[in-house]
Formats: C-alpha cells, sequence, structure tokens
C-alpha cells in the first residue's frame, strides 16, 4: 500500500535542472507561456510516459498531461507524479505568484485530497475527462525569474538536437 500522495510529494523535490536541457530551456523561459510551449513541444525528450498539451480557451490556458503509452497500475502515480513536478518549477520561477484556478483529474484522490490542496491551492475536480493544470490566461505573460535569452538559445539547440535522435531512434524502430 504506500503512503497516499506520495508522487505528489516527490514531485515537489525535482527541479528542472534534474531534466536536462528541456530544464535548462524551462528555467531560462521569460514567461510562462514559453515554458508551457517548450514543455508541449520537446517533454518527449525526457519521458515516453506522459504527454503534454496546451489547450486554450477565453479565459483559461490547461496543461495536459495523459499517458503515451498504458501505464497500468501505475498511471495514477505518474500523472500525480508529472502534475506536481511542473506545477512545482513553475511556482519556483514564479516565486510562488502563478495562481492555479483548477486541477482536474481523470480519477478520484478522495483519499489524499487536503494533500493535493495543499500542493496547488486551488479547487480539485475529480473524474474529469482529462489530467490539467487549468492556470489563468491573464498570467501566462508573467515574467519567470530566471528568463535568460541568450542560455534559453543554448538549450533549445540542445532541445532540438536530442528531438531529432529521438525522432531517428523511432523510425529507426520501426524500420
Amino acid at each position: 500500500a504506500g503512503v497516499a500522495g506520495f508522487a505528489l510529494r516527490v514531485g515537489q523535490q525535482i527541479t528542472p535542472n534534474a531534466h536536462g536541457s528541456l530544464g535548462l530551456a524551462f528555467l531560462s523561459s521569460q514567461t510562462v507561456d514559453s515554458a508551457l510551449k517548450l514543455l508541449e513541444k520537446y517533454a518527449e525528450t525526457q519521458t515516453d510516459l506522459v504527454q503534454f498539451s496546451v489547450q486554450r480557451d477565453n479565459h483559461c490556458t490547461r496543461l495536459v498531461i495523459e499517458e503515451s503509452r498504458p501505464l497500468g497500475s501505475a498511471y495514477i502515480s505518474v500523472i500525480e507524479l508529472a502534475l506536481s513536478t511542473v506545477w512545482f518549477a513553475l511556482r519556483l520561477l514564479s516565486a510562488g505568484q502563478l495562481p492555479c484556478q483548477q486541477v482536474s483529474l481523470r480519477y478520484p484522490c478522495t483519499e489524499y485530497l487536503a494533500v493535493y490542496r495543499e500542493i496547488f491551492g486551488c479547487a480539485i475536480i475529480n473524474d474529469s475527462n482529462e489530467n490539467a493544470l487549468h492556470i489563468p490566461n491573464t498570467a501566462l505573460g508573467m515574467r519567470l525569474l530566471l528568463g535568460n535569452p541568450a542560455a534559453l538559445q543554448r538549450a533549445l539547440s540542445q532541445c532540438e538536437q536530442e528531438m531529432q535522435k529521438h525522432i531517428h531512434q523511432e523510425s529507426l524502430a520501426v524500420r
């Protein structure tokens, strides 16, 4: 049986620099919006377990996190780890100023709802049609503390190289 909310707590300990060139690009992003776009584009260079997509409507941007392949009994833990890791990084880079409107989950988390509320500080919606962080559109332009255009360009170059290597390895496996 493990500790309720364990993956959420672990995600709060993982810093962006643990994720190679993607982490460095994320750290160097100038705004919340640019950091989310990087994550959406390059996450597969770091994990084949989940994929991220940025979905926008009139008032809110959702960072949707879904499994890339069947995860079975690890599904909830992997999603929780991804949600928590991304949220920790965004909060760190915004000096705790970035608001989260809500977190929606495809699964019930009633056992440790208090842990979710403690970490995300917002409404938690169970049994949703997606796993997502909901960020107000008004916060997308928020400047991040470590924004550095030169460092970002170097990290993006490395991300592109890793992406090309990933694509090549994937097509080689298919052949």
